[in-house]
């Protein structure tokens, strides 16, 4: 490479610095702190800050391009890129799996176990009858349902 590892390090981590100061600002700009939701039809794609993220973006990727080519990495990352990708999913299914087998017992159980530690710290009464109506429900359609049946 023409520059050398320091200069392109040094430059790496300048644009990535660049990148988080522009996830920032775009956060407190156009998601006004986190309470704008992000969905395609409803970002500014011409407001400062987007089109100042998305670049920053770009800058990123070039130098992490740079980067594999500089240190001859470019299949370790791509394989172990995958390799997290495919845990990431892994837990995500699992999660989702351990939603789908928790029987109405097993609810109410964890949701008496969270009000005996709400009521023991102090939690808020409003928290402690919502989990109150919750079990209640639960057990109501435990009994329409059967005991044994999931959620």
């Amino acid at each position: 490479m023409r520059y050398g590892y320091d200069a392109q390090s040094r430059q790496c981590i300048e644009e990535m610095a660049e990148l988080t100061q522009a996830i920032n600002k775009f956060w407190r700009k156009d998601l006004k702190c986190g309470y704008g939701a992000i969905e395609e039809s409803g970002l500014d794609k011409g407001s400062e800050a987007y089109i100042n993220l998305i670049e920053e973006i770009a800058d990123v990727e070039i130098m992490l391009e740079q980067m594999k080519e500089m240190l001859f990495c470019g299949d370790k990352v791509a394989e172990i890129r995958e390799e997290k990708l495919e845990r990431q999913i892994g837990r995500i299914r699992k999660r989702q799996t351990d939603k789908e087998e928790m029987t109405s017992a097993e609810a109410i159980e964890r949701l008496e176990k969270y009000r005996a530690h709400a009521e023991a710290n102090s939690t808020s009464v409003y928290d402690i009858k919502l989990h109150n109506a919750c079990i209640k429900a639960l057990q109501e359609r435990m009994e329409r349902e059967g005991s044994g049946n999931g959620i």
